[in-house]
C-alpha cells in the first residue's frame, strides 16, 4: 500500500509509512478515493517538449507582432513560460502537453496545487535547469519527484 503523504511503497496492513512515519489511511477510510499513480518520466519529458514547441511558436508569433521580427527575444520566451506555466498548474494541473498526455500536477494529497504551489513550482524549474538538469532528473528516481515537486509538496500523476 502506498503512502497517502510520500506515496512510498509499504506491506499491506502497515499502519505507518516506513519512509516519512505517516499514518497510512486503510482502504475503508480512503471512501473510494482515486489512488494516484506517478506519471513516468518520458511522459513528464514529452508533456514538456510539447510545451516548449507551443511557446516556441507563441514567442515567435509575439515577436512578429511586437517588434516585426520573428528573432526570437529570450526574456519574451522566458515570460510567455512563466504566465502559461502558472496559469495552467494553477488552474488546473494540467499544460496542454500534459492534457495530451493524460498527465497532471497535483498537490501530494491528490488535490489541486493552487495558485501558490503553481508559481513556486514555475520559478523552481529554473532552478532544476541552472542545475545542469539535475532537478528533472531526479525524477527517474524511485519516489519519481523531480527537485521543483520535492520543494513545493507537488508531484505529477497520471489521469
Amino acid at each position: 500500500m502506498n503512502c497517502n503523504k510520500c506515496g512510498f511503497y509499504n506491506p499491506s496492513g502497515s499502519s505507518f509509512c516506513a519512509s516519512c512515519g505517516n499514518e497510512i489511511l486503510q482502504e475503508q477510510a480512503i471512501q473510494q478515493k482515486d489512488i494516484l499513480v506517478r506519471a513516468p518520466f518520458g511522459m513528464r519529458a514529452l508533456a514538456f517538449l510539447i510545451d516548449a514547441m507551443l511557446l516556441l511558436i507563441a514567442d515567435l508569433l509575439f515577436n512578429l507582432a511586437f517588434y516585426g521580427d520573428p528573432e526570437n527575444k529570450r526574456s519574451t520566451f522566458f515570460l510567455l513560460f512563466i504566465i502559461y506555466s502558472w496559469y495552467f498548474t494553477a488552474s488546473g494541473g494540467q499544460s496542454i502537453g500534459k492534457m495530451v498526455l493524460h498527465i497532471k500536477v497535483t498537490a501530494l494529497d491528490g488535490s489541486n496545487p493552487g495558485a501558490g504551489k503553481a508559481l513556486a513550482r514555475t520559478f523552481l524549474y529554473f532552478l532544476s535547469y541552472v542545475l545542469c538538469l539535475a532537478g528533472f532528473l531526479m525524477a527517474l528516481g524511485k519516489k519519481r519527484l523531480a527537485l521543483h515537486d520535492r520543494l513545493t509538496g507537488t508531484n505529477v500523476v497520471s489521469v
